[in-house]
């Protein structure tokens, strides 16, 4: 059997998508694709039918991708696990913390129990250093933050699909904007990483519509996410899928973005892309021979468009084999917007070798969003080419140096399991299923200095 999904290791990290069973995700979206048996948005293809074929079992899926990477799926890797399938916060918690559970005894090879996600506590580096998950923005809550804290999530990609209400009213999308920026600030208060899914080209989306959001309303501080999917909306060619939008398609009501018109707003949007956001991907992941109407697959290729953006700029991607030692000397810059502060170390030629995302939860507490070093993924406790080599110990202090800068005493860390022992060796404590912790003692008064900087 052919498999979809590749696997990437030049970004510091391996992703492995994971399916999670058939479910209402509580939303009724004109453009969402639904097929019998398989989860909301997703249809039959490799991937998913080898995830129905095994029950949509966390651990099959898993080792699957562990046969793929051969000898190296057995190493200390970092992983970034990335569940799929509508909205994860739609599943009951019963069935969540069930599911994480299997994913993470399969990934330590050991039966731990049924509160194995709780495998923060153990001292050992098997586990995904990234929990990512999708879920709508009218679902998330306070409740909802501290339960997928508690399972190990530590990335949420929210389906926010646009920025303008008419559109999303008329798609019968359920939420507003303010659903948007509401649950935006609190995943960021409370240490996620936040990546966001639009569409373009959506029924009652102009050009001009989808242009504004993607070069202006998207980079405003409210929103600012730090993951960004774009997905242009096409109509798939079983008639069951997207009952709606072929009823729009044939009533001449909707027609979606043909080629020279993608590729002209992603042109004209690449220079508003600010470098601290990742654009993980441009289309979605449909067979052309799938698609009825719109674009096929391969945009971002066959236009050679170019976002400036971390992607485009990561050590792993533009020096793949050189070692760091080659790309001395290492600068740091500090860019901020709003409460959000990101840092990236920057080698010879500003390639980008790696950042720590920061968030100004209160006056008086600081939390680490995400720390990454890139690079061609390392096992942990190894030496590559960029990673282990100190790079991250020297961005960690320096997230300490400015909250000392910044008054804050109290510097905090959202983690996922496989996370959390690198913080421990730093001196962080460990209060799961909360935060790791660490309080600040200033030993230099240079820092009061940059205060008013800052401030």
């Amino acid at each position: 059997m052919n498999f979809r999904s590749k696997i990437r290791d030049s970004s510091g990290v391996i992703p492995i998508p994971l399916y999670t069973k058939p479910y209402t995700c509580g939303g009724d979206c004109i453009f969402c694709p639904k097929q019998s048996g398989f989860p909301n948005s997703y249809i039959e293809n490799e991937d998913t039918l080898f995830a129905k074929t095994h029950a949509y079992s966390p651990g099959a899926q898993f080792n699957r991708f562990r046969e793929r990477l051969g000898t190296r799926g057995h190493q200390n890797f970092p992983f970034e696990i990335i569940l799929l399938g509508g909205s994860f916060s739609s599943l009951d918690e019963t069935y969540r913390i069930k599911y994480l559970s299997e994913l993470y005894r399969v990934m330590l090879e050991e039966d731990s129990g049924d509160s194995a996600f709780q495998a923060g506590h153990v001292q050992t580096q098997c586990l995904p250093s990234v929990v990512a998950a999708e879920s709508r923005p009218d679902q998330i809550s306070q409740q909802e933050c501290e339960f997928l804290r508690h399972v190990g999530v530590s990335k949420v990609e929210l389906g926010v699909q646009h920025t303008l209400d008419t559109v999303l009213a008329f798609n019968n999308r359920g939420h507003d904007q303010s659903a948007v920026l509401r649950a935006t600030r609190l995943l960021k208060d409370e240490g996620f990483k936040v990546g966001y899914h639009v569409m373009v080209g959506l029924p009652a989306a102009s050009f001009d519509d989808d242009l504004e959001m993607l070069s202006s309303t998207l980079w405003k501080p409210e929103y600012s996410p730090d993951y960004l999917k774009i997905y242009p909306c096409v109509l798939l060619a079983n008639p069951t899928f997207q009952p709606q939008l072929v009823r729009l398609y044939e009533n001449r009501k909707w027609k979606p973005l043909e080629y020279d018109k993608l590729t002209t707003l992603l042109q004209m949007v690449s220079k508003a892309v600010p470098p601290y956001v990742r654009i993980s991907r441009v289309q979605r992941q449909f067979d052309s021979r799938s698609i009825r109407a719109g674009v096929a697959p391969g945009v971002m290729s066959k236009s050679r468009i170019v976002f400036p953006d971390i992607r485009a700029r990561e050590v792993g991607r533009l020096r793949p084999r050189v070692a760091l030692e080659s790309l001395e000397p290492i600068t740091q810059r500090i860019i901020r917007q709003a409460n959000d502060i990101f840092i990236e170390a920057l080698g010879r030629d500003s390639v980008l070798l790696g950042f720590v995302r920061l968030r100004e939860r209160t006056e008086k507490q600081l939390i680490i969003r995400e720390l990454r070093v890139l690079g061609e993924t390392t096992s942990i406790g190894s030496h590559g080419t960029v990673q282990g080599k100190g790079l991250g110990a020297l961005l960690l202090g320096t997230a300490e140096s400015l909250a000392l800068a910044l008054g804050t005493k109290t510097i905090l860390v959202n983690a996922s399991p496989g996370a959390r022992p690198y913080f421990r060796k730093h001196g962080y404590e460990d209060t799961f299923p909360a935060f790791l912790e660490k309080q600040l003692v200033c030993k230099n008064k240079v820092y009061q200095e940059k205060v008013a900087a800052w401030r």
